[in-house]
């Protein structure tokens, strides 16, 4: 079976800013690891840039590595996600029965295509702006996490029973978001990120207040949006797990044109990379709650995307993401494909 290598954010970051990304088409390279992957959370990477031309030098840089492939379920020959990979597993499951690890691996990578070199101009900034929005939501998120969703992160719902959501009065809303921005900037975030977080977090509850006013606790909102009775045993992620996975479920339906209901007999459980990228997610903020309350870096959320390629691709990581592989190895007693960076063994194999 062919195979093919996926570098983590901070390697690949580093080949890029150090100009020796070409080190992913060397022949030694390849000998050892196969052709190298790349995906759109990659490119997310190269959009860490102020103006477009950098952007578009970075990519020039990329298109030269020879033998470069990825995945992608449209036509449009852009870089695959993560989600084209949980949707051709929804597809091999739906479509074709496949219910092993060995057969999806087999037919997923049957998917695999050189990566388009020819993008134009238009495209290349419509990637830019797709890339630096992203990063700026990622990075957002990423920043706000410790500090609003780990305290109840694995919390049981029966002790969240008269918690109150509702923030449709802006009585209410406004000491919730003063209150936010004092506790993330008492903990290091800068005064003008933690202006961007608290606008960012307004503008969504605002977007969606029509939606939630009709809710005064969390327990009526998970009752209306599963359209099920919300089990006590059970924590907020679980079901925040749960409604993400329904949300990209049908979108991937609706894009692979699937079954209606063959597509919701799909669970969690039965998409590998899904139910990888969730505990993945979880070890991640249990390492956090166990730390001093800090932000997880922009890396962190793609390098959670990345890793999650790893049932199928060798990924090559850094420190931090080979631990949280290694402890996710052990929870999910499946075989991953990872290893640990060496710089140095990278330096050599780009040596005639």
């Amino acid at each position: 079976m062919p195979r093919y290598t996926l570098v983590d954010s901070s390697v690949f970051s580093h080949l890029v800013k150090s100009r020796t990304v070409g080190v992913l088409g060397s022949p030694k390279f390849q000998q050892m690891y196969g052709k190298p992957f790349i995906t759109m959370h990659n490119f997310l990477e190269l959009a860490g840039v102020d103006e477009f031309e950098q952007f578009r030098e970075r990519v020039q840089q990329i298109s030269s590595v020879e033998n470069l492939v990825s995945i992608n379920t449209d036509s449009n020959g852009y870089p695959g996600q993560i989600v084209d990979i949980v949707a051709l597993e929804i597809e091999g499951i739906v479509h074709y029965r496949l219910r092993t690890l060995s057969e999806l691996r087999e037919y997923i990578l049957s998917k695999v295509l050189p990566i388009r070199r020819d993008f134009s101009d238009p495209e290349l900034r419509f990637i830019f702006a797709y890339a630096k929005q992203e990063r700026t939501r990622n990075d957002l998120l990423a920043t706000a996490n410790p500090y609003m969703f780990n305290q109840y992160y694995d919390v049981p719902l029966s002790r969240l029973e008269s918690y109150i959501l509702d923030l449709s009065d802006d009585r209410r809303l406004a000491p919730f978001l003063d209150t936010f921005y004092a506790v993330i900037t008492s903990r290091g975030v800068s005064s003008g990120r933690a202006d961007s977080i608290k606008d960012f977090f307004e503008s969504a509850i605002l977007s969606q207040r029509d939606r939630y006013k009709v809710f005064n606790s969390i327990l009526q909102m998970l009752r209306a949006t599963t359209g099920e009775e919300p089990d006590l045993d059970r924590s907020i992620h679980y079901y925040t797990n749960l409604m993400e996975f329904r949300g990209r479920r049908e979108k991937i339906r609706k894009m692979m044109r699937l079954n209606e209901s063959e597509a919701e007999a799909i669970s969690m459980d039965d998409t590998f990379t899904y139910r990888l990228s969730i505990t993945l997610r979880d070890n991640l903020q249990k390492t956090l709650a166990k730390d001093t309350p800090r932000a997880i870096e922009l890396s962190n959320v793609n390098d959670l995307y990345l890793a999650s390629f790893s049932y199928y691709l060798h990924v090559i990581v850094d420190k931090r993401t080979y631990e949280l592989l290694s402890q996710t190895e052990r929870d999910i007693a499946a075989g991953l494909y990872y290893q640990k960076v060496n710089y140095t063994k990278l330096k050599e194999l780009s040596l005639p």
